[in-house]
Order: C-alpha cells, then structure tokens, then sequence
C-alpha cells in the first residue's frame, strides 16, 4: 500500500495520523530531579532584607555611646527627651554630703569603792589582771587615811556598756556620760574626797587640751556640769601601774600627805 492509500484509508477509520507507540518494560521510574544550587542562590540574593525596607513607625535613632564610656547624669536625662532646665545640679559632692564614720573608743572597765570617811574611789582596772589592786589600796588608805576597816568588794562599772556603743562612741561620748554620772553620785553623797585613779579616766574630767601626766599627784578642781559647783580631785596612777611600777607609790604618798 503506497502513501496516499494508507492515508485515505486511515482517513476512513478516523484517524489523522498513526504513531506507533514503544513500551520499554525495564525502564526506572520517574523521579524529582533537585535544584541546581546557584537558582537557590539566585532566590536567596534577590529576597529584599530587613534593614532595606523602611518602616513608618520606627522611632527616630540615638546615639549610643560605646561601651565603657562615662556618662554624665545629664547626658542620660538628655536621652530621656528631659530638657537641660529640669538637669538636677549637685552642689557638693558626694564624699562631704555623706556622713562620716565614728572611729569609735575603748571601753574603760572601772573599779568603784565607796569609804565610811566619805571616800570615793574610782580606778582604771585592766580586764584580766590578777594583780592585789585591793591589797595596795587598802595598805595606802590604812597609811594616809586610817582605813582600818577593810575594802568591800569593788564596784564594776563599764563606759560604754557594750562593744556596739563603743564602736560609735566619741571620746567627747564617754567624757560626757561619765561626767553626768559622776555628778549624780556627788549629789547623792556631797562632801565626798574624790580620787581618779588612771591616765584615760583623767582625761575624761581634765580640760581637754591638759595632758594627764602633767596634772598626775595634784588636786585640780574639775567642773562637772554647768548646775554644780567644782570638785577638787586628785589625779593619780591606776592601781595597776603603781604595781608595775613601784616607784610611783613614793609620789602618791606624798601627794595624800600634804607634801
């Protein structure tokens, strides 16, 4: 059958035209064949980034300092949009505007002995001393005051009471608590001889600018208080330092005597 046959003849079936049709049996299934690289490249680099596009609403930029920088309280108010006028102004700085820490005493430990023959005694005594402060005492009054009754007991007496009031104690402090409390007693027993026995218990009652070794063996008349009269006292060593030291003992006789 020549050409022109077979088309008349297709033409008749109903068909234009014929492709044959080649099955291959072993042939692998189809499958996804993945992107090349540089098309997901390409997509990335065209996507528009977020620093690019622009934003209505977005507040106006401010200057951040690097880290490290000082900045002043007024630089800071300024960043808060609150202006130069309001700027607080500090007029002193702030190492005199603060309080200043008290440096604080140490606490006098105080043996008390009250006389028949209107005696009062007060001794610098050092915590933890088993020195006879009794006996020496006792042998002085039974020398130069005919004390022949022997000492009761002492009276303890701590200025500041506690290690806490001590640590913000001033020695203006402890002069002051100790003057008033010397001037109750007087009131209570008037007429009384007054001794101060100890270096740091004499300035408490000296004038301030007077060294207590200058006025060590004498008399002074020492001012309590504004509402009560002077009170002659003597001024002289500890018990315990006339211990340590025997050769004060001459000087202390004689300043009981008259001499």
């Amino acid at each position: 059958m020549n050409e022109r046959a077979r088309q008349k003849y297709l033409s008749a079936l109903g068909i234009d035209s014929f492709v044959p049709r080649v099955i291959l049996p072993w042939a692998p299934q189809p499958r996804l064949c993945p992107l090349p690289e540089i098309i997901e490249e390409a997509h990335t680099a065209n996507r528009p980034r977020l620093s690019d596009t622009p934003l209505d609403n977005a507040p106006a930029k401010r200057h951040v300092k690097a880290a490290g920088a000082s900045a002043s309280v007024g630089d800071v108010l300024g960043d808060m949009g609150i202006p130069a006028s309001s700027k607080p102004v500090r007029k002193v700085p702030v190492s005199l505007a603060a309080p200043k820490a008290r440096q604080g005493v140490t606490p006098l430990h105080l043996h008390v002995w009250r006389t028949e023959s209107n005696l009062l005694i007060l001794d610098e005594h050092k915590p933890g001393s088993a020195l006879p402060t009794e006996t020496l005492l006792f042998n002085i009054l039974l020398a130069c005051r005919s004390q022949q009754k022997p000492l009761g007991a002492a009276e303890r007496m701590r200025c500041p009471l506690n290690d806490q009031l001590a640590q913000i104690y001033s020695h203006a402090d402890l002069r002051e608590e100790l003057q008033a409390w010397l001037a109750e007693a007087l009131a209570q027993q008037p007429e009384t001889e007054l001794w101060l026995m100890g270096g740091e218990l004499a300035r408490c009652f000296i004038p301030p600018d007077n060294n207590p070794l200058e006025v060590r063996f004498t008399w002074p008349q020492l001012s309590l208080s504004a509402h009560s009269p002077a009170v002659k006292a003597l001024i002289a060593p500890s018990l315990t330092d006339m211990l340590e030291q025997p050769a004060l003992k001459r000087p202390m006789w004689k300043a009981l005597n008259g001499l």
